[in-house]
């Protein structure tokens, strides 16, 4: 929760750079007395880097989003030359303590210089919260005065190692509750039903074991990965480690993907499409979630203590087959938020596969149509028309079609899945699960090609008849 510097997009980005009790005070006093030396030299490049956009991003493959865990690397430095101006009598730590406390004492200006709001009114200080500005701010003179007094007094003393041990174990218990206060006490409103909702509701939230895979959806908690405590996977995840195809996949469906996912409930046809069977919610979001755009063909299941849960009329199966393709280029110059709802109507394939499974199909979903009017978000560049048919009414007709030919039994474990279905004919079978190198498939016995279809999926080849695909994953 920033406090001075607030208008980052993204607010939790490990921006620390902190050593307790002793803070910079043995960096300055290092690069004051040594002239060169490695981490010197490394120390000023790591500056340079952070200053500058370019070379800060390079730390993290110029990715879109900012982090400053590299930041680590320079503060592991800042430590080995603290360690060496204290083991050095001859550097002068006292006045790198002086330098440090005339830096802090110059951050009380955020502090005490005016602003004027809005409204008209004035105010004491540019931070956006005064007293944890002002509480922060002591806790790190506190730090200086402990150090600058053991520096002083027992510096060259046998006993001087132990104290500043205590000194910075004691003082990282004392920082520690401070931190997390700071931020709980904001928090308190709005985490006091975490352990209603997350640890014994949804705990307690018997959902059918019956029916195969399915996916459920989450809506409206104040919490992450409520899919956890229930054991479903679940299309609302905060996680970090994902298998890099869900990150191709969501943007390319329309939704934003970095560390979490939690698709808008507008994106309808997702939900059938990666077979999410189950919306569960707490009992205050009810009628937000019945008003919200995209929730048609959501009915009332059953209510458990303080969480509602709704079932997906469009549920689709884990693993059915399709009649129409549409090719994965001409599907990138539709809208993103089209794209979701054809792929309940047809599968995507590449070049390549059109040209060795195309035969399979009755045709491709949609017609060319040379008019750039077709295409709002492709420019001038022609595209597939087809936004006179992608809708609601539509996505349920699709839906009942991907049904006559989906699986009838699924059941999956820790090592895979596994899915029976029935085919009228020979076609490739579409799951929902993304694709991944470690994934192996067999229909029937025999070794099957796993394909990375619709933009990260999975598909294989399967004969006409009775089928028992199997997919392993190591």
């Amino acid at each position: 929760m920033p406090n001075l510097f607030t208008e980052g997009a993204i607010k939790w980005t490990s921006m620390s750079f902190f050593l307790p009790i002793v803070g910079m005070a043995g960096v300055f006093a290092y690069c004051k007395k040594r002239k060169g030396g490695s981490v010197k030299v490394l120390l000023f490049l790591c500056l340079v880097a952070a200053l500058v956009p370019i070379l800060n991003s390079s730390f993290y493959a110029f990715n879109a989003s900012y982090y400053a865990r590299w930041y680590y690397m320079p503060l592991l430095m800042a430590c080995f030359a603290t360690l060496r101006s204290l083991e050095d009598v001859d550097i002068n730590l006292l006045g790198g303590t002086k330098l440090t406390a005339a830096i802090t004492f110059g951050y009380v200006i955020f502090g005490l210089l005016p602003y004027k709001n809005e409204d008209g009114t004035w105010h004491i200080g540019l931070a956006q919260n005064t007293p944890k500005f002002w509480l922060t701010w002591l806790t790190a003179l506190l730090s200086i005065m402990i150090f600058y007094v053991l520096v002083r007094h027992w510096r060259g003393r046998v006993r001087f190692a132990p104290l500043l041990l205590s000194a910075v174990m004691g003082f990282s218990v004392l920082y520690s509750v401070i931190h997390i206060s700071l931020g709980k006490f904001e928090q308190w409103d709005r985490d006091s039903a975490y352990r209603t909702q997350q640890y014994d509701d949804a705990a307690l939230l018997a959902l059918p074991e019956d029916e195969g895979f399915y996916r459920i959806d989450a809506y409206g908690s104040a919490y992450d990965n409520l899919g956890l405590w229930i054991d479903k996977s679940c299309l609302q995840t905060f996680n970090s480690v994902v298998t890099p195809s869900i990150m191709e996949f969501y943007p390319f469906v329309g939704v934003k993907r970095d560390v979490s996912s939690k698709p808008d409930t507008s994106h309808y046809a997702l939900r059938g499409l990666l077979s999410v069977k189950y919306t569960v919610m707490p009992n205050d979001q009810v009628n937000n979630f019945l008003t919200a755009t995209g929730t048609m063909g959501w009915r009332y299941y059953k209510t458990e203590g303080s969480l509602t849960v709704y079932v997906n009329d469009n549920w689709l199966p884990l693993g059915f087959t399709y009649d129409e393709y549409v090719p994965m280029d001409a599907l990138g110059a539709v809208r993103s938020d089209d794209r979701a709802p054809l792929l309940v109507r047809a599968i995507g394939l590449t070049d390549e596969q059109i040209e060795q499974y195309g035969h399979l199909f009755s045709g491709q979903a949609v017609t060319w149509q040379a008019s750039s009017a077709a295409v709002p978000d492709a420019g001038t560049t022609p595209g597939w028309h087809l936004y006179d048919t992608v809708d609601y009414n539509h996505y349920q007709q699709d839906v009942i079609a991907r049904r006559t030919t989906a699986s009838y039994e699924t059941s999956y474990d820790a090592s895979g899945f596994t899915c029976h279905i029935a085919m009228p004919r020979e076609n490739l079978v579409f799951f929902a699960v993304p694709y991944d190198a470690g994934f192996t498939a067999t229909v029937n016995g025999r070794p099957a090609e796993v394909l990375k279809v619709s933009g990260g999926m999975m598909a294989v080849y399967a004969p006409a008849g009775e089928n028992d695909i199997v997919f392993r994953y190591r």
